[in-house]
């Protein structure tokens, strides 16, 4: 069986975050490597949902945000 990998990337969010700031986190922030859909859940601590806009997954967990992408 073939998994897929995901390429996400873990922000620190707080509500009074500029886009800017927000933007500038998302593109420093390191890319942590999954393999599978079972090992980006526990990592990100939740389910992601597509977004159209963050051009793969995305959700907010526990003070962070997640941005993930199907890779390979």
């Amino acid at each position: 069986m073939i998994m897929n990998k995901y390429e996400v990337k873990r922000i620190k969010y707080y509500h009074e975050m500029s886009f800017d700031e927000y933007r500038k986190a998302v593109t420093n922030a390191p890319i942590h490597i999954c393999n599978g859909i079972s090992e980006l859940r526990d990592y990100c601590g939740g389910v992601l949902h597509y977004s159209r806009n963050a051009g793969g997954y995305m959700g907010l967990y526990g003070g962070y945000s997640y941005v993930a992408r199907k890779v390979g």
